[in-house]
């Protein structure tokens, strides 16, 4: 029996079909339906069957993006992205793509929860770091990336843990630029150290700012 090649190259392509199976993106089953609520600030997108969690992440999402003024009124939409679909107790707030992801399996630990439902928490804290991202370089911060630009120095937003005074001005209302410091690594530890190149740059660059904002000829 003779088969063309034609009829071969069609025998082959139902087979692949027939075995594949749908790419599963993210961990989520393609089965997954998501439904989304839009408003102003924020778009909420979420599996069918958290309809109540996320008209309140919306509505308190709403309410910070246009009360909250200590950190600057600039407001940039984001997607709010509710997972369901893991065991990780957790949420970030990415630059690319903007958005924010909330993974809505509470801490086990009760005394480590906290007194407030685990979504709000998870809002209350993450929208807080939407509003850092939206203001920034603006004021002070945004001096301080020009007078970078001039010393050939490149400036990336980054956040991290931990606490300095800079925290108690920042959440009154006065604009704070922290990190001037020396570059190192090790903070608080038997390693705790300090590049030594790196200071005459960090020094020229805290010379032109305090010039700048003194308005002497740096």
């Amino acid at each position: 029996m003779y088969s063309s090649p034609k009829t071969l190259l069609l025998f082959c392509l139902l087979a692949v079909v027939i075995n594949s199976s749908a790419q599963q993106f993210g961990g989520n089953p393609p089965s997954l339906k998501w439904k989304q609520i839009n408003t102003d600030t924020v778009r909420v997108i979420f599996p069918d069957g958290l309809q109540k969690l996320a008209n309140e992440i919306a509505a308190i999402s709403h309410q910070l993006g246009a009360t909250q003024s200590t950190l600057g009124k600039k407001v940039r939409k984001i997607n709010i992205v509710m997972q369901n679909q893991t065991t990780i107790s957790n949420a970030y707030v990415g630059l690319g793509p903007y958005r924010s992801e909330f993974y809505m399996t509470p801490q086990q630990n009760s005394f480590e929860l906290g007194s407030l439902p685990w979504y709000q928490q998870l809002v209350l804290h993450e929208y807080r770091h939407v509003q850092q991202y939206n203001n920034f370089r603006k004021g002070i911060s945004g001096l301080f990336y020009i007078l970078a630009g001039e010393l050939g120095v490149s400036l990336e937003e980054s956040m991290t843990g931990g606490g300095s005074d800079g925290n108690w001005t920042a959440a009154v209302g006065t604009p704070t630029l922290d990190g001037l410091g020396a570059v190192g690594g090790g903070a608080h530890a038997d390693d705790e150290h300090v590049l030594a190149d790196s200071m005459p740059e960090r020094a020229a660059l805290l010379a032109e700012l305090v010039a700048d904002l003194l308005g002497a000829p740096s």
